[in-house]
Order: C-alpha cells, then structure tokens, then sequence
C-alpha cells in the first residue's frame, strides 16, 4: 500500500529566458523577440512522458470557470474560445519543463498581448506502488480549483482599478476572470524528480503541475471576464527518479492591466459586445446563461463605442477613415481574430504619412487621442529603429509635431490629451532610417474624445 499527499504551489510572473532558439524562427515571431518561446528547442533534460491537452480538459476548464462565479455579478463575462496559435506556444513552454513564466514578450502573438498563469501541484508516493500512469495524469479540474479559491482574499473595492497588492495573492484568480480575455491556451507536463529526504532518509516521489501560462498574468488572468481565447499544452516527462506533471495556459488578450478595471460590475449580459449574444438570445443549447457568446469565434468582440469626435477602425468603413498618402504606399489591411489592423512594412530610408481629411472639432477646451497600435522591426534582434509621429494642423495655431512612442513591440493603446480645443487635422508619419533593416507598423484604431483623456473609460 501507499499514500499520496499533494501540493500545490502557484507561481508569479517572471521574466526568463529558456534553451537557445532554433535555427529557424516563423517571422511573426521574430519581430517581438528572438527568445519567442515558440522558437525554443525542445529541453534535451526533459524525458517526456505524456503530452497534449483533450477538448474534455478544454471544456472542464470553463466549466470551472463559470460554475466557480465571483462573488460580485460581472456584465461582460465572456466564454472563452480555443487558439491554435495561443496553444502551439503554451505547448511549447510546457515541453520546456521550466517551472518559471517565460517572458512577456516571449508568449506574444501578432493578435494580441498575452497573459499567464502557472501552478504547481505537487504529491509525496510512500512505497513502490505508485503507477507512472497515474502519476503523468493531468489533473486540470484540481489544478484550475486551486487557483479560484484566490478569491478568498480579494476584496471587492480592487475590481476597478487593477493593481498589485499585498497581503494574499490574487493575481491567478484576477486573470482567470479578466473580463477582456477571450483565447486561451494552456500547456501541460509531466514529469519525474525524486529525492532522499535527510536526517529521515524518506524516499519521496514528487509530482509538481505548472499550470496556466495564460496571458501572463496569474489568476487574475482566469476571471478577466475579456479575455476570451485560451491556448494550453501539456507535457508529462521524467527526471531522474522524480515525476513531474507540468501545465501552461496562455490567455489573450492578457489581463492584469494596470489601472484597468478587472471587470465591471453590473447586470449579467447587460454589457456584451456587439456581435455577441447572451442568456436567451443565444436560444437553446448554452450551458452558461450568465456569459456573453462571440457568435463567430474568428472575429473580435466589438463594443459600442462612447460619443467620438473622430473614430477610425480598420474594421469599419467610416468616412472618419478617408484619407490622402504620401510617401511610400504599402498599406494594407490584416484579418486577425483580435481585431483587424491596418499594415505596412518599410526598408530603411523609407517614409508614409497619412492625413486624415475629416477634422476633429472638440466642444471642449480639449480632447483625448487614442491610438492603438504595435510597431517594430521585423527582426527584433536588431532593435526598434522607426518613428511614429503625429502632425497636427490647426488653422490659427500651432503645435510640434509628437512623437509617439511604446514600452512594447505589441499591441497597446496610447491616449495623448491635447490641450486645446480648436479644429485640428491630424496626420501621421512612420518611418525608417536609412541603413536600417525592415520595419513593420500596425494601427488598430485611431479615434479622439472631449474633454481630458483620464475621463475617458475604454
């Protein structure tokens, strides 16, 4: 006979660097970084068992996720869709058997930003009786349930504006219910490490789970209620005497957003995108009433939008969007389940501006431009070397050209307030110096607001 004790461990997110790359990387990785954990090579210690993740272990996930609740209602609960692309890359890092986050940028994919969780459940196997079979299982019901019990120590007052805090950790539980996380991925591994426990001289058989490599962020990444693709992998491996079983799920877009709210409080569907439906207007056949359903999984959620002075999405046809191109005349436009995006790439020595012809006329002594965008060079090895830089014009005024700069070689959104309010057209000028390599830029949405830009909740 035996016993079997588990444990269970979550881990935080750090930013790590795992076996060297191979020799081929698919471009749409390599322009956020040559360490892209889609290019790293199998690890040559990692004696792997059992791999994979089953459309059941996909479906239990959210089961998990909606059955659990939150204590507070949530008005874009979203249900979360399976990503290929998401999956391949959780995969990857589960076959890495690194009980560590990969970094942020190294889980990024073309669409989105992207979060994660990892957990590790471990067990103590007295005897010879334990079955490898049994002990490479996966176990994503356990896993994902120990992360939801973070909801124990969150508070209420924390859903409107995410930050860090001390005290008990939440941030597993804070991106499993990230209302803007919609594809997930998860990854998992299992694999064996033993150990001789001194002065007792016990013969102990751990088995450790890594869970969620979901957008980067913990468990707050498994209530993002906006989150809505997940991608996982799983792998089961062996090393030395030990058994360790080792899951990742990456979520997109990532949650834990600072400053953003973790989700918003309200009526159950009351907030839903656009192009969704929820509880009875999804007719029969919808296990989860409460949650908001993409009606076709390839494309965006879209939500309406507050009153605009100006919007241009890549995705709508507005007359906002006319405009005139000078320059170099690449653009074209991207399909891409996170929401399409206008594109162009340029070589060094290379220029496009785009003016907008419709003017942005504010009602106030002031607006707020947003944009959301993503620029770099196609080969990150070789460093951002391009200029983004809005113009504007103003009749009897003047202002310095801006330029407009990211932490990030993806997608994020940058709000300018402009402090003046007269009739201003803009324009926008991406470019690449000479002796340069390739350098690609993708806008999202370009839009402007009345009034200051700390007023404005997107």
């Amino acid at each position: 006979m035996f016993a079997t004790m588990w444990r269970f461990y979550i881990l935080s997110l750090f930013c790590l660097v795992g076996w060297s790359n191979s020799q081929s990387c698919p471009a749409q990785y390599k322009r956020f970084t040559p360490r892209h954990t889609f290019c790293i090579r199998r690890n040559p210690r990692c004696d792997i068992k059992r791999s994979g993740v089953s459309q059941k272990e996909i479906e239990d996930f959210e089961n998990i996720r909606e059955k659990g609740g939150v204590p507070w209602e949530m008005n874009t609960g979203q249900l979360v869709v399976w990503d290929e692309q998401l999956a391949a890359v959780a995969q990857k890092w589960a076959e890495n058997c690194d009980f560590n986050h990969d970094c942020g940028e190294c889980r990024t994919v073309e669409n989105f930003a992207v979060g994660q969780n990892l957990v590790i459940q471990g067990s103590t196997c007295q005897g010879h009786g334990c079955k490898e079979d049994k002990l490479t299982q996966p176990n994503w019901q356990k896993a994902i349930k120990r992360l939801y019990e973070e909801v124990l120590g969150y508070q209420k007052d924390w859903l409107w504006s995410f930050e860090e805090h001390d005290g008990p950790q939440t941030g597993h539980f804070t991106q499993v219910i990230w209302s803007r996380s919609w594809r997930i991925v998860c990854g998992y591994t299992s694999f064996k490490e033993c150990h001789i426990v001194l002065p007792f001289l016990f013969y102990f058989c751990f088995k450790f789970v890594s869970l969620f490599v979901i957008w980067s962020r913990s468990w707050r990444i498994v209530i993002w209620s906006r989150s809505w693709r997940i991608g996982c992998g799983y792998t089961s491996f062996k090393e030395g005497g030990k058994y360790k079983r080792f899951y990742v799920c990456n979520y997109g877009p990532g949650g834990n957003v600072a400053e953003q709210p973790v989700y918003k409080n309200g009526q159950p569907c009351s907030a839903c995108p656009i192009n969704s439906c929820c509880g009875s207007s999804c007719g029969g056949g919808l296990s989860y009433p409460g949650l908001c359903k993409i009606l076709d999984p390839n494309t965006a959620p879209k939500y309406r939008k507050p009153s605009n002075l100006f919007f241009c999405g890549a995705s709508s046809n507005d007359e906002d969007c006319q405009a005139s191109v000078t320059g170099a005349n690449k653009w074209k436009k991207v399909k891409s389940v996170g929401g399409n995006y206008d594109s162009i790439v340029l070589k060094g020595g290379e220029s496009s501006t785009v003016t907008f012809n419709k003017a942005i006329i504010p009602t106030k002594n002031s607006f707020c431009l947003l944009i959301k965008f993503q620029k770099g060079p196609v080969d990150a090895s070789r460093g951002d070397q391009s200029s983004f830089t809005a113009n504007f014009k103003m009749d009897y005024s003047f202002a310095s050209p801006m330029q407009i700069r990211s932490r990030t070689l993806s997608f994020t959104d940058i709000k300018i307030h402009l402090r003046w309010g007269v009739k201003t057209k803009i324009a926008f000028t991406f470019s690449v110096p000479r002796g340069a390599g390739r350098h690609v830029l993708d806008i999202r949405e370009i839009s402007a607001y009345d009034g200051p830009c700390d007023s404005l909740s997107i």
